[in-house]
């Protein structure tokens, strides 16, 4: 990278960081830091940034002479954090937000309602396309919901929401949001499969030349030898028989 690559990706971070954590689907947390790992799956979003790894912004760091970013292990955070927004209460927030969930999660959240899994608190958005980027960045098969504000606020759930984009709750009860049709359908079959798989019996294939030993039969192990059917006594008793008749 040329030392102006360097101080257009330090120029973005910051901007990321500093000023618009919510417009890419990021929650700092109270002291402003959010994950690299986190921030990396930003990059890998958008582009002409795709190429972003963890060695670019340290190089980005140490080749840019005013640091506008700091790093702490894995965590990273913008120095100058006066523009950053703040969770505050929500005010006139839309009738409808979105939000994901991983796809395996769906059982549980039908029946127990939506919980925080990845943050402290539960990541909605106003915007479709940034709920459903969010939710690929956990699982690519994510589900996407839609939530009934007004039906929270019936269930006297809080909504708080961080800048212009993200939304954040403790809880979503069932009954306050709905799943698309479509996905309905198909994750409903994919689950019926997989409980139809899990029922079935599982054979067991012997290995060649061996015998699967029955405990719960009285009858020894068996094998074809020839056209007729013996156990392994038997067989054992005629070759001891044929053996003697040799040396007498």
């Amino acid at each position: 990278m040329t030392q102006s690559n360097y101080k257009k990706l330090h120029d973005f971070i910051c901007y990321i960081l500093g000023r618009k954590p919510d417009e890419f689907g990021l929650i700092p947390d109270n002291d402003g830091y959010i994950k690299i790992k986190d921030l990396l799956k930003v990059f890998s979003e958008e582009d002409g940034w795709k190429y972003v790894r963890k060695t670019h912004i340290d190089e980005s760091f140490v080749n840019t002479k005013n640091k506008g970013f700091e790093i702490r292990e894995d965590l990273i955070r913008a120095i100058d954090r006066k523009n950053l927004p703040i969770i505050k209460a929500a005010e006139n927030p839309p009738k409808l937000i979105y939000t994901s969930i991983r796809e395996n999660a769906y059982p549980h959240i039908m029946e127990k309602g939506i919980i925080p899994t990845f943050h402290k608190m539960v990541v909605l958005s106003s915007n479709i396309s940034l709920a459903e980027r969010i939710g690929k960045r956990r699982d690519h098969k994510s589900v996407l919901l839609t939530v009934n504000v007004s039906r929270l606020i019936e269930n006297n759930i809080a909504l708080f929401n961080l800048g212009e984009f993200i939304y954040l709750t403790d809880l979503i009860p069932t009954g306050c949001f709905t799943v698309p049709s479509s996905s309905k359908h198909k994750i409903e079959k994919e689950i019926e499969h997989k409980k139809e798989v899990e029922a079935k019996p599982k054979m067991i294939t012997p290995t060649p030349g061996s015998f699967i030993m029955d405990l719960n039969k009285e009858n020894k192990p068996s094998y074809i030898k020839g056209k007729k059917k013996i156990t392994w006594k038997e067989d054992r008793k005629r070759t001891k028989r044929k053996q003697k008749h040799e040396y007498d």
